[in-house]
C-alpha cells in the first residue's frame, strides 16, 4: 500500500504478547474505506458517518486484534463490535484493544489470550496512552491502592 505506512512488532508481558501496530496515512484525502476492504476489516453501519480519524481508530485497533489473533491459529477472524462497542472476540477467546492517535496515524495494542473457562477468569488490559506527565512513567511499574492490579510501560517514548 504506497498510501499507508504499517509498522509492526510484539512485546512479551507477564507471559502474553501485546501486539503494537502504528497506522499512518500518507496521502492526502486518501479513503480509509479502502484500507478496511484491504484488510478485509468490517466497517460497523455506526461508524461510516463518523470523522476520518475515528475510522482509522478503529482500523486500527481491529487490525491490531486480527494480527493477535493470528498467532492462535484465526487468521480469517476479525473481532466485530458488540452493542455496546465492545469487541466480539471468537469463542474461547477474549482479549483488550487500545488505540491513541490523530487525524493521519495511530497507535494500537491488542492482547488476546484464550479463556478456559469462566470458573478460572482471568484478564489482561491493555491501555495506551499519550505521555502527558512522567506519572507512572518515571517507575517501571505502577500499582493501583490495593496493589491487586499493577500497570507496567512498554516503552518510555
Amino acid at each position: 500500500q504506497q498510501h499507508i505506512r504499517l509498522t509492526y512488532h510484539t512485546i512479551v508481558l507477564a507471559h502474553h504478547q501485546i501486539h503494537q501496530l502504528s497506522v499512518s496515512i500518507l496521502t492526502a484525502n486518501f479513503a480509509i474505506e479502502a484500507a478496511y476492504d484491504c484488510f478485509d476489516i468490517d466497517l460497523p453501519k455506526a461508524l461510516t458517518r463518523v470523522s476520518t480519524k475515528r475510522k482509522l481508530d478503529f482500523l486500527t485497533g481491529r487490525l491490531a486484534a486480527k494480527l493477535a489473533l493470528r498467532a492462535f491459529g484465526l487468521a480469517h477472524f476479525t473481532v466485530l463490535k458488540g452493542m455496546h462497542g465492545e469487541p466480539l472476540w471468537p469463542d474461547g477467546m477474549t482479549g483488550s484493544i487500545s488505540h491513541t492517535g490523530g487525524k493521519t496515524s495511530c497507535t494500537a495494542i491488542c492482547c488476546a489470550y484464550r479463556q478456559p473457562s469462566m470458573q478460572d477468569y482471568r484478564a489482561i488490559g491493555v491501555d495506551i496512552e499519550a505521555k502527558i506527565n512522567n506519572v507512572c512513567f518515571e517507575h517501571n511499574v505502577c500499582f493501583d491502592r490495593d496493589e491487586s492490579q499493577h500497570y507496567a510501560p512498554l516503552n518510555h517514548h
